[in-house]
């Protein structure tokens, strides 16, 4: 394979590279505006944090949740839902029984867990069921949480590290211009 066929490749990786580093900053942006879960079209991502629902979801996963009536979700179905514990605390476990009260009621439970949660989850607590997971990409955004949140700390860093790439390079370009030359 040739030089150019070689350059050409590695120009298409860098720019799908590039494109999925575009679509992680973009639900970092707006999952950091909005807490854990942003909403795009009825869509939210959450990233996973514990293991109640190994080995179907791990920590380090990042869920798509969409929105959907609470009159169409099953048993069986993995809801993502808010807790009482906090204002952005949030929970996907999977319904294991669906309550004959007015309002309808949801039984979950981690598939991980050995008994049912404790409680009841009513329909306004609901987020929406889960429809896709990307393994471990759920790590990358809450790295990219981290750093969008603590920038005044990377900034510096990556300043840093720039400058030093760059001189590097320049000392390297110099190097093999002295060795061109002897």
């Amino acid at each position: 394979m040739s030089n150019e066929h070689v350059k050409k490749y590695e120009d298409k990786i860098g720019s799908f590279l590039f494109g999925i580093a575009l679509i992680i900053v973009f639900i970092t942006a707006f999952s950091i505006t909005s807490g854990n879960g942003f909403s795009l079209f009825g869509y939210h991502v959450f990233d996973v944090a514990t293991g109640s629902m190994e080995p179907s979801y791990a920590p380090g996963d990042l869920l798509i949740v969409k929105t959907i009536p609470t009159e169409e979700i099953r048993i069986g179905d993995a809801i993502t839902f808010k807790t009482s514990v906090g204002e952005d605390v949030f929970l996907t476990h999977r319904v294991i029984g669906i309550t004959e009260d007015t309002p309808v009621g949801f039984i979950t439970k981690g598939d991980n867990n050995n008994a049912a949660d404790n409680f009841v989850v009513y329909g306004d607590a609901v987020v929406g069921k889960v429809v896709a997971d990307v393994k471990k990409m759920g790590i990358a955004l809450r790295f990219l949480r981290f750093v969008v949140k603590k920038w005044y700390i990377f900034l510096p860093v990556v300043m840093l590290l720039t400058y030093c790439v760059e001189k590097l390079t320049e000392y390297i370009k110099f190097d093999e211009d002295i060795e061109k030359n002897k």
